[in-house]
């Protein structure tokens, strides 16, 4: 579970966590970057919130082949949101299975917002800033990967 508060998840945060089957995510989380849950093989199902306002390329339900350099969408996956919500959308655009859960009262958005792309070095984990750093080991062995979690209300 991701605690109460977030209100991003970062680039490829949950990239090549095969493991992960669930995860739940708190009603303050505004933004879902790129390939955030790329390769997430067996997480079949995502709920998201209607806080989200930002979906970003290829963040849900899509997974990358070595052999053949191609990314792919999970068998199966599905997401759960609100219709008309970014959720919605980038289902739409991206040909995911979307199941609605109730219809947004956000502003519609109009188009899946592009990546940010992947963080090229980690910070320095004792400089001081307000926001929880998660570091997270890979299972496919490849670099660490990690994501910010700032409060609501931004970098304080």
């Amino acid at each position: 579970m991701i605690p109460s508060g977030v209100t991003l998840i970062d680039g490829s945060a949950f990239s090549y966590c095969s493991n992960l089957v669930s995860i739940s995510l708190p009603d303050t989380l505004e933004t879902i970057n790129g390939f955030a849950f790329c390769d997430c093989i067996n997480l079949k199902e995502i709920t998201i919130p209607d806080s989200v306002t930002t979906v970003e390329h290829m963040a849900l339900g899509y997974w990358w082949d070595s052999v053949t350099w191609n990314y792919f969408k999970v068998d199966g996956f599905v997401v759960k949101g609100y219709t008309g919500s970014a959720t919605d959308l980038y289902a739409q655009e991206y040909g995911i299975n979307f199941e609605s859960i109730g219809i947004s009262q956000q502003p519609q958005p109009t188009t899946v917002a592009p990546t940010t792309g992947e963080p090229t070095s980690a910070p320095d984990p004792s400089a001081p800033v307000s926001a929880t750093t998660v570091y997270f080991k890979n299972t496919a062995g490849h670099t660490d990967v990690y994501a910010y979690y700032w409060p609501k209300g931004g970098k304080g």
